[in-house]
């Protein structure tokens, strides 16, 4: 069982959340290594508007094993791109 960079798993992860949710993944926001593989925080653009500070930006969190294969992936919640994330600089 070979084990998987750090750059491996979020390109592969982001890929495969593009097939499952056929959205456009836009950044990953976190990644953290724990018992059961890696939990990443994805943001996914879910619906595109005019002018783009409309579009719908949802946050996936994801699970997926040491090989880098999805085990779960959940949506906690959506934004419009324009809205500041907290935490972030405004």
């Amino acid at each position: 069982m070979a084990q998987h960079t750090l750059p491996s798993i979020v390109t592969k992860t982001t890929k495969l959340m593009a097939e499952v949710t056929e959205l456009e993944p836009v950044e990953v926001t976190g990644v953290a290594r724990d018992e059961k593989g890696w939990r990443l925080q994805i943001e996914m653009l879910e619906y595109t508007k005019i002018p783009p500070s409309g579009d719908v930006i949802a946050e996936y969190e994801v699970l997926v094993d040491a090989e880098g294969e999805l085990l779960s992936f959940q949506r906690l919640r959506s934004r419009l791109r324009s809205e500041t994330v907290a935490g972030e600089a405004g």
